[in-house]
């Protein structure tokens, strides 16, 4: 169930172009990070700046996909919402004590990138997946609402919904927090993937 969540938080929403082989969108994805100037400011949280760099630490966590930045405005909107998603959930994580978790203990040597996923993941599952999970009442009264649904079927999409739903007010919270300045105009004018 989580990993429907992280992926939306964490997957890029655009590759490289249609057609490209797996050789040519890694050599693709390259160019695109050199093309991106680490020191370009691409977001405001507060005083805490999101740079090019950041972005393709951002891009980075996902090296087995043909992720790169988008060519259409609304694509780069939504990879540069999830970054910032990213950020803030990192923040509240660490801010409730989850870099401290013996999951972490469990792991020898941990890159940032999945010392910051297993983080995710466990906030998520408590903020998210564990209150998500309906009694069998409201699986029952669910599934009134839909009779076209077996009980699993409708188990899960009712979980899928409070997902969503429990997600959209944790990003709604986090977001109200904090300052927030895009900048669209030097994130427009970088270079596509």
């Amino acid at each position: 169930l989580l990993p429907l969540l992280l992926l939306a938080l964490l997957v890029p929403a655009a590759a490289c172009a249609s057609g490209s082989s797996p050789s040519q969108a890694a050599a693709e994805k390259k160019q695109l990070a050199a093309a991106v100037p680490d020191q370009v400011v691409l977001v405001e949280i507060d005083k805490r700046q999101l740079t090019g760099a950041d972005l393709k630490k951002y891009l980075a966590l996902f090296k087995d996909s043909e992720a790169a930045l988008p060519a259409a405005a609304p694509e780069r909107e939504k990879l540069v919402n999830h970054l910032i998603d990213r950020v803030l959930l990192l923040e509240a994580a660490r801010r409730d004590g989850y870099f401290k978790i013996d999951e972490l203990k469990k792991h020898g040597s941990l890159s940032p990138g999945e010392h910051e996923t297993i983080v995710l993941r466990a906030y998520l599952t408590d903020k998210i997946s564990r209150p998500a999970t309906p009694d069998q009442a409201a699986v029952e009264a669910f599934r009134r609402q839909h009779p076209d649904l077996d009980r699993k079927a409708a188990r899960e999409k009712l979980i899928r919904q409070n997902q969503l739903e429990l997600f959209r007010r944790l990003m709604t919270q986090l977001r109200k927090e904090h300052r927030i300045t895009i900048h669209h105009d030097t994130l427009a004018g970088l270079p596509a993937g």
